[in-house]
């Protein structure tokens, strides 16, 4: 009697055991991306190793790219580590435009530092446009507009000057910039607006984006 309630636990201790290792899971942890390991480990040169990505979807198989995945991992480390030279290594921006100059205005997007935007108009590969946009968007970006930051797009053929006189019209509470600044220039956009309407409208939207028109 005493036998079988022992090999009865033994079964019963067997069975649990074999339950367990039915139901355990190991736990899944998120592969450590190249670039937080070049981060880790204070070195840019594993940026080199970048590898192209796909992901399955529904209906198609998307990928990105082994150069794309490169300026990715530059730009983190570049921001992580606030070393903006980093992004010298990357190649002249592309007809996509993930290259150097494109990693710099993400840089000083990213640091919200208008000083950076400067190094779009020096050699080796000045960028108009690109500095353009900079300069609008990291002001953009601090909510902080000046005129003599505007002043040097001034000559912009994009719409980036008019929205930068906007913003200093609206966050420094002087409405009348936008009269001041455009009301002689009939020139209509793609919209239909002229620069003074465009000016205006975009005031009024960051009124509304910021829920307090002023």
């Amino acid at each position: 009697m005493l036998y079988l309630t022992h090999e009865r636990n033994r079964l019963m201790v067997l069975v649990l055991l074999a339950l367990a290792c039915f139901l355990w899971k190991p736990q899944v942890y998120a592969e450590e991306s190249l670039a937080e390991r070049a981060i880790r480990e204070s070195n840019p040169d594993l940026c080199r190793q970048a590898r192209e990505v796909c992901y399955e979807g529904e209906f198609e198989k998307s990928c990105i790219s082994s150069e794309d995945m490169q300026f990715m991992c530059y730009r983190d480390y570049a921001v992580a580590k606030s070393e903006v030279t980093i992004c010298d290594r990357l190649r002249a921006d592309s007809i996509r435009g993930l290259g150097r100059n494109a990693c710099i205005e993400q840089y000083a997007r990213g640091k919200k530092n208008l000083e950076m935007c400067e190094r779009l108009v020096q050699p080796p590969n000045p960028d108009k446009g690109r500095y353009e946009a900079c300069i609008y968007s990291v002001q953009e970006l601090r909510k902080a507009f000046s005129l003599e930051d505007c002043l040097k797009i001034r000559d912009s053929k994009r719409a980036y000057f008019i929205d930068c006189v906007a913003g200093l019209a609206y966050y420094n509470r002087q409405p009348s910039l936008c009269t001041e600044f455009f009301s002689n220039d009939l020139q209509v956009d793609g919209l239909g607006d002229t620069p003074l309407e465009r000016c205006i409208k975009r005031v009024e939207f960051l009124g509304t984006l910021e829920g307090d028109p002023k």
